[in-house]
């Protein structure tokens, strides 16, 4: 489904999103960077992160 991945009203995920995936979206890339390359994120990576996560949400 094209369009918003937040209720706006509530700032929560719409109900028929799959949260399993959208978790699955958030914290792959963080497991990858913190425990496989040993990486720490800054304030702009996770809000580059959940930009991403916010596109990919909302392309589905």
């Amino acid at each position: 489904m094209v369009g918003r991945s937040w209720k706006t009203d509530t700032k929560e995920l719409r109900p028929d999103i799959d949260k399993d995936l959208a978790l699955d979206f958030l914290f792959g890339p963080l497991y990858a960077r913190m425990i496989i390359r040993g990486a720490k994120f800054t304030k702009a990576d996770l809000q580059r992160l959940v930009g991403a996560l916010d596109a990919a949400i909302r392309s589905c």
